[in-house]
């Protein structure tokens, strides 16, 4: 419920599995607010209140969507 940044260097090193969560992260929507599920965790992440940074020197390693 703060409003934070979260910065990812070399992010082009993240595993695909890492890549394809944060992508579902940041899908927009209506209410700009996303669910995240992992094991018996809920983590709700408001679009409006947080802030990605991705610096990479190999962009061609991304997803697409990057």
């Amino acid at each position: 419920n703060k409003e934070c940044t979260l910065f990812f260097d070399e992010c082009h090193n993240l595993p695909k599995d890492v890549q394809e969560t944060l992508l579902t992260i940041l899908e927009p929507n209506e209410n700009h607010v996303n669910e995240w599920i992992w094991e018996d965790a809920t983590i709700v992440f408001d679009i409006r209140m947080v802030s990605f940074i991705f610096a990479t020197t190999d962009v061609q390693k991304l997803k697409d969507p990057f």
